[in-house]
């Protein structure tokens, strides 16, 4: 009985407490693990956020431009010379080249407009083109 008592002195003065240090320093080493695993998770969540505001901002900036332009076209009804410069501007545009979008982005008009103009210009162009000795017409189906 008195090596048991013996046992339980010793297991209780050296062993139990070293179970006990050494699972609190097992318990650290886990909890500062997961410490700095959140911690990494927090600086990535930070980055993505940092880029995505970023990416939102170029966004609403881009769309406030928009917003003025389509404000400061609204203010400025077309009068007659206007429709005339516009008129002259998207069939020259034709004539090197442009689809009816490229011109209708360029203008900042609609496609409609853009092929109503080009449309009407052929429709007029077709009897002085014949009268001319009869060269060669691009119709403006194969422009757009």
């Amino acid at each position: 009985m008195e090596y048991g008592m013996a046992a339980i002195r010793v297991f209780l003065q050296y062993v139990l407490p070293a179970l006990m240090v050494g699972g609190s320093w097992a318990l650290s080493v886990l909890f500062l693990r997961t410490i700095k695993q959140l911690q990494d998770r927090v600086v990535r969540t930070e980055q993505e956020l940092k880029l995505a505001t970023e990416t939102w901002t170029r966004s609403m900036t881009a769309m406030g431009k928009e917003i003025e332009s389509i404000a400061d076209a609204a203010k400025h009804p077309y009068t007659g010379s206007d429709a005339s410069v516009t008129r002259r501007k998207v069939i020259k545009m034709h004539r090197l080249g442009s689809s009816a979008e490229q011109i209708a982005k360029a203008l900042r008009l609609s496609k409609g407009e853009v092929m109503l103009l080009l449309k009407v210009h052929t429709i007029i162009l077709r009897p002085v083109e014949q009268t001319a000795g009869g060269r060669d017409t691009v119709t403006l189906e194969q422009k757009s």
